[in-house]
């Protein structure tokens, strides 16, 4: 990467999202590893972060493609069941998290760390709420899909904040009040919140 197309912040160069180290945070064995099937998640059963909820509720609204459901549906049933969340690989979440996380978000054309602080939102609270929460904080309007004006905001942050561990504190202290007020926070606050400081932390490292 050059200095070119990497956005500068007091004489540094902020790299911009890399997918593949990203992922490795997100599906470590602290966040979004293995299989999972707790009772009281309305996502169902998970396995790498995968739920068979969100699996089923893009495949009804059409937007699961043709490739992402050959993939997910292992059994060739036409359906997507636990025996099917049971079999997803990391190989299938590292698919389905570039279609529908990493390339929605834009994550290779935003700084580094705020890619990884995004990318990990949505795929813990939705795409749209993760996005809406960047933008608020960037002073840009918040409609959820990450455009020129974004990224743009995004790369300006980067280039002339001088608190940038101030910034994801900011946006895990914003993902920290909103789980507080879910319904479910009762049993998964703990673990939320564990998630929510491990990668600000994590997205601080180098700044």
């Amino acid at each position: 990467m050059t200095e070119t197309n990497a956005p500068k912040t007091q004489g540094r160069v902020l790299p911009l999202g890399d997918f593949e180290k990203c992922l490795k945070v997100v599906l470590s064995d602290a966040i979004e590893g293995g299989y999972v099937d707790n009772p009281n998640d309305p996502g169902g059963p998970t396995n790498h972060g995968i739920s068979l909820a969100e699996v089923k509720r893009l495949d009804g609204s059409k937007r699961l493609s043709a490739y992402m459901r050959a993939r997910l549906d292992k059994d060739a049933s036409n359906d997507f069941t636990d025996a099917d969340a049971k079999r997803w690989t990391i190989e299938d979440a590292r698919a389905f998290y570039r279609e529908y996380y990493w390339s929605v978000i834009q994550g290779d054309k935003l700084p580094a760390f705020l890619a990884l602080t995004t990318f990990d939102a949505a795929v813990n609270e939705g795409v749209p709420v993760a996005v809406m929460r960047l933008q608020r904080f960037l002073g840009v309007k918040a409609d959820g899909i990450v455009g020129e004006a974004t990224i743009s905001a995004a790369r300006n942050v980067a280039e002339w904040n001088d608190d940038l561990k101030g910034v994801t504190a900011t946006l895990a202290a914003s993902r920290l009040s909103r789980a507080r007020d879910l319904k479910n926070a009762d049993t998964f606050f703990s673990g939320w919140a564990r998630r929510i400081v491990m990668l600000s932390i994590e997205a601080s490292e180098g700044l």
